[in-house]
């Protein structure tokens, strides 16, 4: 297998032959010295990363492609007909995602725009992770959120992550009761995570 891809080198670019190369291939490096199995893993994301990524806000008739895009970046995520939905893109493929989901406050109706965002299950394909898309998708996204508050509860690990975007650490006695009573039921099932918030933009009289 291996060596019938080499004698198709001159026909495909070296970004289609290096993404033609199968998970198993990789088995080859094994055993060889420090850094050289990491040699053709690299070059392969530095030639993903090669592709122009585009952003877009999906339409919810196209929220089953995310649906299919969470299974395949193993995210128990799955959208909702009032989420906001963001994907990157490869090219046709969805490499990243995310949902923005309203936070209705007790005796607001559902039907009124909500003072509140929930940024949830931001996901990123694995062979797009360690790339810097996550941090580019981010930045798109923020963008789409505007003056509009948003919490969202991070891993513990991902604090530094989620503050370069903007958001800050909120101790949960601080937070609103409909950030904090779903928190505490994830803390509960033994989940590392935390409150963060970025705050809405007050306009200027």
């Amino acid at each position: 297998m291996f060596g019938h891809l080499i004698d198709l080198r001159q026909d495909l670019s070296p970004i289609f032959w290096v993404c033609a190369i199968q998970e198993p291939d990789w088995a080859r490096y094994q055993g060889k010295p420090r850094g050289a199995e990491k040699a053709p893993r690299q070059r392969y994301c530095e030639n993903r990363s090669m592709l122009k990524t585009t952003y877009e806000q999906l339409a919810p008739v196209a929220y089953p492609l995310v649906n299919r895009f969470y299974k395949q970046a193993r995210e128990k995520g799955k959208t909702q007909g009032s989420d906001e939905v963001y994907v990157a893109r490869v090219e046709s493929e969805i490499i990243a995602a995310v949902r923005i989901c309203p936070v209705h406050e007790g005796g607001q109706s559902t039907g009124t725009t909500p003072k509140k965002l929930l940024l949830r299950s931001l996901a990123v394909l694995p062979d797009y992770r360690r790339t810097g898309v996550g941090s580019q998708f981010m930045d798109y996204v923020v963008t789409q959120l505007g003056a509009r508050e948003c919490w969202c509860y991070p891993f513990s690990w991902l604090q530094g992550f989620y503050e370069q975007s903007g958001f800050e650490f909120v101790a949960p006695e601080y937070a609103p009761e409909s950030i904090r009573g779903p928190f505490e039921n994830y803390r509960r099932q033994g989940r590392d995570i935390l409150i963060m918030v970025r705050r809405a933009v007050v306009a200027d009289d």
